[in-house]
């Protein structure tokens, strides 16, 4: 699907297996459609291959989790693995970090968005699951990365409903200036509130939330530390919302 697609297949003189959603290819990509679960938020789309059709679900949302999907199933099928096969595994499978969604917490989701690009696909991709809210938690990294700072300020105020500023990985910068920082790009009106502490944060987005809503954890994705003054300390936000949640539910 990529515009370059044959201009890169002309330079390249070996073995060739295409994989596509918008246009034909060896593995074609069809009939996609959203699925909420217990475990997920996914996707689910048939695979037709050499002229049979497989049914395939990813654990994680989007068009492109999709795309990516057909990627493995056309390279697993080079070593010999059937579609029906990868399917089997992939209905099972998540990335850890990448629309996880925590465990036994549906609408709770921990991703590693942290630029403006990526932030704003993830905030549309879940959008499209409906919330009755939509809650987004995160902040930016210290001592660089201004930019990104407005960036992310964007993403959150367009799509989310309301957002909770906070940490990252602030190492040596305050991590109060790097969140004034970005609370200064939020949209006039957007609601929003500022929580320097990550965990402090996770506990308000937790107790905020009502059932139906959405709430996103960006940024910290698979990271298991916090990069505080040259530290890291130990920090695995799915443990903190999981704690969190059998806290306030008592």
């Amino acid at each position: 699907d990529d515009p370059y697609s044959d201009f890169m297949r002309e330079g390249f003189k070996g073995e060739q297996i295409s994989f596509g959603i918008q246009n034909a290819a060896d593995y074609h990509g069809q009939n996609l459609a959203q699925y909420r679960s217990q475990t997920a938020l996914g996707v689910d789309f048939d695979c037709v291959h050499a002229g049979e059709t497989t049914h395939i679900e990813v654990m994680s949302p989007g068009t492109f989790s999709a795309s990516d999907a057909l990627c493995a199933v056309a390279l697993c099928g080079a070593f010999g693995v059937t579609p029906a096969q990868a399917a089997a595994t992939l209905a099972h499978t998540p990335v850890q970090g990448r629309f996880e969604v925590v465990e036994g917490l549906p609408g709770r989701i921990v991703d590693y968005s942290h630029n403006g690009l990526a932030l704003t696909t993830a905030l549309k991709t879940l959008r499209a699951y409906n919330p009755h809210r939509f809650l987004c938690v995160f902040g930016s990294v210290g001592g660089r990365t201004q930019v990104r700072r407005k960036e992310l300020a964007d993403a959150s105020s367009a799509y989310a409903d309301y957002t909770i500023i906070t940490s990252d990985n602030p190492d040596n910068e305050p991590p109060e200036d790097v969140i004034r920082d970005i609370a200064a790009h939020m949209a006039p009106g957007a609601p929003y509130t500022c929580i320097t502490d990550r965990r402090e944060a996770i506990y308000a987005a937790v107790k905020m939330a009502e059932p139906g809503d959405i709430v996103l954890f960006a940024g910290k994705g698979h990271e298991d530390y916090q990069l505080i003054n040259g530290k890291k300390l130990h920090f695995v936000e799915r443990e903190i919302i999981k704690e969190a949640c059998a806290e306030i539910s008592k």
